[in-house]
């Protein structure tokens, strides 16, 4: 079997919570975005930001050995999450404002009584695929951050939301199953 890793195509990408995530290793973000060639066009300095934040974040996850939401849910501990997470379909996220707050629902969990919630500012989604798939619900990688607990339920703020495709290490080739059992328990 070929050893493969998690690349996630970002549609919601939080800088800030990501640079205070990682802290000192967040400095190769900043080497890595002044590298962008000046005449690359606004659009695609987006796009190339938002991915270099998202790659050094998942090798982050990787070294760090962070756990997939349906072990923390299972162990009841950790405050950082990096998984393939089924959604419920979110249609308000069409109605709010750039500035309002929806409600992102994990599906349940077997094996777990806890409920999850993840909590996004729809302005922050910048893909309009990622917002349209949100709002049918489905499968997306998302890296998030533990916030608070409310009885039966973990809130979460996401760091990044995205597409989930595996590739192979030793060909760089991309697995066009986007996913299965295995890729939720093991992201590298």
């Amino acid at each position: 079997m070929s050893r493969e890793k998690l690349i996630v195509d970002p549609g919601f990408v939080h800088h800030r919570k990501i640079l205070t995530v990682l802290q000192e290793q967040g400095s190769r973000i900043i080497q890595q975005i002044s590298s962008i060639p000046a005449t690359t066009p606004e659009w695609q300095k987006r796009v190339l930001i938002d991915q270099i934040y998202t790659r050094i974040l998942l090798e982050f996850c990787k070294v760090k050995e962070i756990k997939t939401l349906e072990e923390i849910l299972l162990e009841k501990r950790c405050r950082l999450f990096c998984s393939i997470v089924k959604l419920k379909p979110c249609k308000e996220i069409y109605e709010k404002g750039e500035n309002d707050r929806v409600v992102l629902e994990p599906e349940a969990f077997e094996g777990s009584e806890l409920t999850v919630e993840l909590h996004i500012t729809v302005g922050r989604v910048t893909g309009s695929t990622l917002k349209t798939e949100l709002g049918r619900g489905g499968n997306f990688a998302v890296i998030a951050e533990y916030f608070v607990s409310k009885d039966n339920k973990l809130i979460f703020h996401p760091l990044v939301i995205g597409f989930p495709y595996i590739e192979n290490i030793e060909t760089g080739e991309l697995s066009w199953t986007l996913y299965s059992d295995f890729y939720n328990l093991s992201l590298y």
